[in-house]
């Protein structure tokens, strides 16, 4: 982000004809890899009959699973809410408790079947 913007303030002093476009571009990239590093703070997922509901800072929001990738050392899970917002959660066997982990693995693996 810093890079972006030290880019945009060396074409503003060199003034060069289509400058201004070149600052466009930077802007708009700096813009996409804000918004692709904004990062969903998930903090608990919630395992219930109605689903899966994960809690992001203090709501709960009710997600549906797309997929997961399960190993030993490592768990990605792909989840997507009502609006069609997808987000992606890595887990490491040290994030929560053996017990808790291994449940969850389960669970996802029952649901990719």
């Amino acid at each position: 982000m810093v890079a972006h913007l030290l880019a945009v303030f060396a074409i503003w002093l060199v003034d060069v004809q289509g400058a201004r476009w070149g600052i466009l571009v930077l802007l708009g990239s700096a813009y996409y890899y804000l918004q692709k590093l904004r990062v969903l703070r998930i903090s608990a997922i919630a395992i219930d009959e109605q689903g899966y509901r994960l809690l992001c800072g203090t709501i709960w929001m009710q997600v549906a699973l797309v997929s997961a990738f399960i190993t030993a050392p490592l768990t990605v899970a792909v989840w997507q809410d009502a609006l069609g917002q997808r987000y992606a959660l890595t887990l490491l066997p040290d994030s929560l408790s053996t017990v808790n982990y291994r449940h969850l693995r389960v669970r996802l693996r029952w649901h990719q079947r």
